[in-house]
């Protein structure tokens, strides 16, 4: 014999004893009551920008973290310096020679590829790339 019950997901508490579902159901019917007129004239666009300016306050989702050379390579080359003054502030200048040629292809490759994927989300941002999917 079995029985339909309903999966609820756990509540996550905050460390304060506050209860998260909670507090977005309250904070969404404020927003609701604020924002009533911009809801009602376009109710999509204004759950888009809610939504995106909620994740900008919030820690970021998993992901790799920018490595620290390649950042401070594309500083460089964005103020003009050339590869070998790039090189020379990030390649330990200790490195044997076939590990420098590695250290410096994998930072042209890492800003190359930071550059393309910067690229791809100014040209295909999410929810269209979504919507061509569906």
């Amino acid at each position: 014999m079995s029985t339909n019950h309903a999966v609820t997901p756990p509540t996550v508490n905050s460390s304060k004893g506050g209860d998260l579902e909670a507090i977005i159901r309250k904070f969404t019917a404020s927003l609701r009551v604020d924002f009533e007129a911009n809801i009602l004239r376009d109710a999509h666009g204004f759950k888009k920008r809610a939504v995106s300016l909620f994740r900008l306050h919030l820690p970021p989702g998993p992901g790799r973290p920018p490595e620290e050379l390649i950042t401070l390579a594309q500083q460089m080359r964005a103020a003009g310096a050339s590869w070998p003054e790039v090189y020379k502030k990030c390649i330990p200048p200790d490195a044997d020679n076939a590990t420098r040629q590695l250290l410096m292809t994998r930072l042209r490759t890492g800003l190359r590829s930071r550059q393309y994927a910067r690229r791809q989300r100014i040209l295909h941002p999410k929810s269209r790339r979504q919507e061509t999917c569906a």
